[in-house]
Order: C-alpha cells, then sequence, then structure tokens
C-alpha cells in the first residue's frame, strides 16, 4: 500500500454522470509519505523485535477505551504494522487517555521517519499534530451538485 499510494501526488478518475466534468483529488502527499517512512522503518528492519518495530508497536498506541464504541472496548498493543497503522489512523493524535492529549508519541513515531535517506519524498518536518490526512478535491469543469433553489421553490402569480 506506502509503495502505491506513496508515490501518487494525484487520483483522477472520470466516473461521474457527466463526461465532461473532471475531478481531481490531491491527497497531503507529504504526510502520507511521512508514515510511509515511518512504516518503513520497521519493515525494512531484520526482525519485528529489531527497535524500530518495538518503537512503532509502543508508539502506535490503541484509541482509549472511553472511545471505543466496538465489542471489544480494550485493545491489545499492535504486533505488525498493519495493526499499527489502524491504531495510528483511529487514534490520530496517539493519546494514550481521553483526557490527555501529548505530543510524546507523535514524536517519537515521527523520529522513526529516517531525515535525509527516508525512501519517500517530500516527507512531512516538523512532525505534525495528529495523523489525519487532508484530500483536496478540484475540477476543471464547473460542477453543479445538486439542484438550485428556484428549480424547488414553486412561482407564485
Amino acid at each position: 500500500m506506502a509503495v502505491m499510494t506513496a508515490n501518487s501526488t494525484t487520483a483522477n478518475h472520470n466516473v461521474n454522470i457527466n463526461s465532461t466534468v473532471t475531478v481531481t483529488a490531491t491527497p497531503e502527499v507529504s504526510k502520507l509519505n511521512l508514515i510511509a517512512n515511518i512504516i518503513s522503518a520497521c519493515v525494512n528492519a531484520a526482525s519485528s523485535t529489531a527497535t524500530p518495530c518495538t518503537t512503532l508497536f509502543g508508539a502506535a498506541v490503541p484509541p482509549p477505551a472511553t472511545n471505543v464504541t466496538s465489542f471489544n472496548s480494550s485493545m491489545p498493543a499492535p504486533t505488525d504494522t498493519l495493526q499499527a497503522l489502524y491504531y495510528m489512523f483511529t487514534n490520530p493524535t496517539s493519546s494514550t487517555s481521553a483526557s490527555s492529549l501529548t505530543t510524546t508519541n507523535i514524536n517519537t513515531l515521527f523520529g522513526l521517519a529516517g531525515g535525509v535517506g527516508a525512501p519517500y519524498i517530500p516527507s512531512l518536518s516538523p512532525a505534525p499534530t495528529d495523523w489525519t490526512l487532508s484530500i483536496a478535491y478540484s475540477s476543471t469543469s464547473t460542477c453543479e451538485c445538486g439542484l438550485s433553489l428556484s428549480r424547488l421553490v414553486p412561482k407564485t402569480h
């Protein structure tokens, strides 16, 4: 996943009812690359017990139990990169409790990114405040998203 998405800067899909409308979705590339660099530190390690992996698994914490609404209110520590990514995205501030919004875990994860030798560039610097990704949408066409109000309100004579 990281290789495909980290090298993509835009996604252009022409799956509209009106074929003359083109919408381009551009993800926050530098943050996406940063996340790919963090994960690559563990992926490129010799084993899951290597320092980059244990650091990743220790800092990518599950959402606080008070924020979990699923059948399992306590979640185990991650043991692989997929679970670590899941925790980063479901607990984007890497908080250890609902009332504590510290940046310690985010800074620890940021430290795994590799700096100058990081495989995915450009990468975000300094450390972000959370792991949410923004997507900017743009169009080269004039889009009419819905009906105008004048079409819905009957005219009075």
